[in-house]
């Protein structure tokens, strides 16, 4: 009964900051409850992947590729999926054409081609494209398994729950272990009333991916939604390692922390995204009410004036620090 009560307790804390510092994103951004993007190799269609310096090296290695070997196919759809993943469709997609010219029968050519569709926006063909490998005599298990994955991650994406939960079970079915298809099936249980299986579903995705910090992002969410805080505790902190910096994360390793009474360590790891995104008010305010259950009161207002001076409403908090000092037994006369 007492374990019950706290953990209602650390829920409640976690809903009242995520009220008052929201994501960047919005609540998972979509998937993963506010935290980095989910994980599917096909990634979200119409996310456009940031042209970060890792991003732009990778396609200037595969530029130099495709222009010392003109007639690898698989090159060239390597390239024009990561330029239509950059927003550069048109281009992109050139590409996959002509390595699709080149190589036709060739399964991983074909798989880039209806991943490079799909993240263009023609949901139809790049399904039909996946099955197309799925069913083929010449593809690998792996290239069945993500095959069939595309085909079910854009079935889920137009409402066809039915046809996306046959085409994951069969990407399952293929490569049981697949990370991807077993996150995005997990969320649609979740999603579906099926939450105990959903969750079953998500931590086999984290413990497929252990290093991937989109898929542990919603293992920490699920953690979180079953009340489990130590667990989210601990692999929030995990994804705080595989990406270090990442002000969103460190926010969530902060929530965390403070749901469960850790305010010295919630003031630290808010202090840390501070540093990553200073003109976060959202993350001034929600440092100043973790200062203010310290007790380190003008540290609190000088947070919350500085959220104030961000455009962040911190009358609520003011008022509550000028009532604690209020409250204060007056010093000797």
């Amino acid at each position: 009964m007492k374990r019950t009560t706290h953990r209602r307790c650390a829920l409640v804390s976690t809903a009242f900051l995520l009220a008052i510092v929201p994501v960047p994103g919005g609540a998972t951004e979509a998937e993963a409850g506010g935290a980095p993007a989910p994980p599917a190799e096909t990634g979200v269609q119409g996310r456009v992947v940031p042209l970060t310096p890792e991003v732009r090296e990778k396609l200037d290695a595969l530029r130099r590729e495709v222009e010392q070997h003109p007639d690898d196919a698989v090159a060239r759809a390597r390239y024009g999926r990561l330029l239509v993943a950059t927003g550069q469709v048109e281009r992109g997609m050139e590409l996959l054409v002509e390595a699709l010219g080149k190589a036709p029968d060739d399964p991983q050519v074909r798989l880039l081609y209806a991943k490079g569709l799909w993240k263009a926006g023609d949901t139809e063909k790049a399904v039909d494209e996946a099955l197309r490998v799925a069913r083929s005599p010449l593809a690998s298990p792996d290239q069945v398994a993500e095959a069939y994955f595309v085909a079910g991650d854009a079935r889920i994406h137009v409402k066809d729950v039915e046809k996306g939960e046959e085409y994951l079970k069969k990407a399952l079915a293929a490569k049981p272990d697949h990370p991807g298809a077993l996150l995005n099936l997990g969320m649609l249980y979740v999603k579906t009333e099926r939450p105990q299986e959903g969750y079953e579903l998500i931590q086999r995705a984290g413990k497929a991916a252990p290093d991937n910090p989109r898929i542990l992002s919603t293992v920490a969410m699920a953690h979180e939604w079953q009340g489990k805080l130590d667990a989210a505790l601990e692999t929030w902190i995990r994804v705080s390692e595989l990406v270090p910096g990442r002000a969103d994360v460190l926010r969530r390793v902060a929530q965390t922390h403070f749901a469960l009474g850790h305010y010295e360590d919630a003031a630290r790891y808010f202090a840390e995204a501070i540093e990553a995104a200073p003109v976060d008010g959202s993350l001034h305010l929600a440092y100043a009410t973790t200062l203010l259950r310290l007790e380190r009161l003008d540290e609190a207002e000088k947070e919350a004036r500085k959220a104030a001076d961000l455009g962040v409403n911190a009358e609520p908090i003011l008022g509550a620090i000028a009532a604690r000092r209020g409250s204060e037994p007056a010093g000797p006369h």
